[in-house]
């Protein structure tokens, strides 16, 4: 049975899904059904069987995996394929309890359990609502298994538990809206906290734009990333007012984030005016530096290396003026 590639959120063995077993372990050519092989089936099923009865289904499973030859589509198959069936369930189960979100996946998916299968693709999510990529993984699987159930081509629809997955699914997503749109919110609030601290503390980080896109990858799940987006507004607006090179890089950092191409060159373009301003003044290291954050990098450089000419001079004459001070002192002494 072949599945969209959405359903390889957990790890899983294809080889094996409800084959007959026969087939699934012996080569065709080496499995020629004869009496004796059917009697020593049928005693094999029995066994396995009993294995069942007692509570051992990892032995029981194991058992179907591994029997005699005997003809397909005879009672001993159905038999074998039932009571795997039956105890890869409770072995599934079993795994799911534990937290073994993976082998409990392999267990139903290989027997075609659909809604137990969507069950530990949620719970496994739910068990770390903190991590990302297992939230994310968890949304797009039940998003992709939601639209293919409802085409009745799909090979799952045609399973009897169809509409029972059809209806726990919009619950499962429904959870994982919550948790997305509460961590979303904490990295917002987050956001909030370090950008006022900037102001009142030299410890401080610079910026919360770290804070801001985890805050837009969780809410951006369901379709909340613009929060995110005019939080970033906000920042760059209130950084834009000010004339310093550091906020103004700043505020372009949070405009790109929020891809607001129209503030972004509205800043530049101030910061233009800043560099022409403090360029009349003489001041071309300053002037440099705005030009640059205008994305003036030619007249930038220009400008860095006139100024670096300059105080190499400045330097020089400075150095020569120590010496020629420092050679009349040493005649006065009568050095």
């Amino acid at each position: 049975m072949k599945t969209k590639s959405h359903v390889f959120v957990f790890v899983f063995v294809i080889s094996m899904v409800m084959l007959p077993v026969s087939s699934a372990l012996a080569d065709a050519e080496e499995c020629q059904p004869t009496p004796a092989t059917q009697k020593a089936a049928e005693a094999h099923l029995k066994k396995a069987e009993g294995m069942e009865k007692a509570g051992k289904f990892k032995q029981a499973f194991d058992a179907t995996m591994q029997t005699p030859c005997y003809k397909e589509g005879s009672a001993v198959e159905k038999g074998f394929l039932a009571l795997r069936k039956r105890v890869a369930k409770k072995l599934g189960e079993a795994a799911e309890k534990k937290g073994q979100y993976d082998e409990a996946y392999e267990y139903f998916y290989n027997n075609q359990f659909g809604v137990e299968m969507d069950r530990v693709v949620y719970r496994k999510a739910a068990a770390k609502p903190d991590d990302f990529a297992r939230v994310q993984k968890a949304v797009n699987y039940l998003r992709g298994t939601q639209e293919d159930l409802k085409n009745p081509n799909y090979s799952w629809s045609t399973l009897p538990d169809r509409g029972a997955r059809m209806k726990a699914i919009p619950g499962y997503l429904d959870k994982l809206r919550s948790i997305s749109i509460k961590n979303g919110n904490k990295y917002l609030a987050d956001d909030e906290q370090i950008f006022k601290a900037r102001n009142t503390s030299l410890a401080a980080k610079s910026d919360s734009l770290s804070e801001l896109s985890k805050a837009r990858d969780w809410l951006g799940l369901f379709g909340q990333s613009k929060l995110a987006n005019d939080r970033a507004l906000q920042h760059g607006d209130a950084l834009a007012a000010k004339d310093t090179r550091t906020l103004l890089r700043l505020a372009i950092s949070y405009y790109q984030f929020a891809g607001n191409e129209q503030r972004d060159k509205k800043v530049k373009e101030k910061a233009r005016r800043l560099g022409d301003a403090s360029l009349k003044k003489g001041d071309k290291k300053v002037a440099a530096e705005f030009y640059a954050i205008a994305g003036m990098g030619d007249k930038s450089s220009q400008l860095e290396e006139s100024y670096a000419k300059e105080k190499e001079k400045a330097e020089s004459k400075r150095q020569d003026k120590f010496k020629k001070d420092q050679d009349s002192l040493e005649k006065e002494l009568g050095m």
